[in-house]
C-alpha cells in the first residue's frame, strides 16, 4: 500500500508519455507519470547561445517569459490531458529554470554571465510564479525543484539557494 507505480518519459514530447503508458496497458498498473517540465534549456546551445549574447537582461527575460515559459506550459498542458485520460496523477521528478550551457558553450563567460544575471533578475520571480501557478492548473500534482541549495557554475545554476546561509529573499 506504500509503493506508488511511476512511469516516466519527456515533458516536451507527450507523444512519447503515451506510447509509455499504453505499452501493454502500463498506465493500468501505475499511479502517476512524472515529467520534467525544465524552461528556458534551448538557450544553452547553438544557435540560442550566440543570440543570448547580443541581448540586454531584459530581452532574454522577455524571451524566457513569452516564448520558454509558455513552451513549458504547453507540455504541462498536453501531459496533464494524457494523464487524465488514463486516470492517473502528473507528478514533476525534477524542473525549474535550465540555464545551462552544453559542452560547445559551457566555457563562453559571458553567455554565464547572462545565465547568471536571469537567475539574479527579479522577473525570475515571477517567471517561477507563473510557471507553478501553471503546474497546478494544469492538474500536475508533486513537483520536485532540481535543487534547493547549490552552487552555481559553467554546468547550471540549479539551487534555489547558492549556500545554506543565503537569505531567501536574495534568492
Amino acid at each position: 500500500a506504500r509503493v506508488v507505480g511511476v512511469l516516466s518519459g519527456q515533458a516536451a514530447n507527450p507523444t512519447v508519455g503515451t506510447h509509455i503508458m499504453d505499452w501493454r496497458n502500463a498506465y493500468q498498473s501505475a499511479n502517476a507519470y512524472a515529467i520534467a517540465p525544465y524552461f528556458g534549456y534551448s538557450h544553452g546551445s547553438s544557435p540560442k547561445a550566440e543570440a543570448a549574447l547580443g541581448l540586454t537582461i531584459d530581452q532574454f527575460m522577455n524571451l524566457l517569459e513569452t516564448q520558454d515559459l509558455p513552451a513549458s506550459i504547453g507540455w504541462m498542458q498536453a501531459n496533464a490531458a494524457e494523464t487524465a485520460r488514463r486516470g492517473i496523477q502528473l507528478i514533476a521528478y525534477e524542473g525549474g529554470q535550465h540555464l545551462a550551457a552544453d559542452y560547445a558553450h559551457e566555457n563562453i563567460a559571458a553567455l554565464n554571465a547572462v545565465f547568471d544575471a536571469a537567475n539574479l533578475h527579479p522577473r525570475m520571480q515571477t517567471i517561477y510564479m507563473k510557471y507553478l501557478q501553471a503546474w497546478r492548473n494544469a492538474g500536475g500534482r508533486y513537483f520536485a525543484h532540481f535543487l534547493s541549495v547549490g552552487t552555481w557554475s559553467k554546468h547550471g545554476r540549479w539551487g534555489a539557494l547558492r549556500d545554506l546561509y543565503q537569505a531567501p529573499s536574495t534568492a
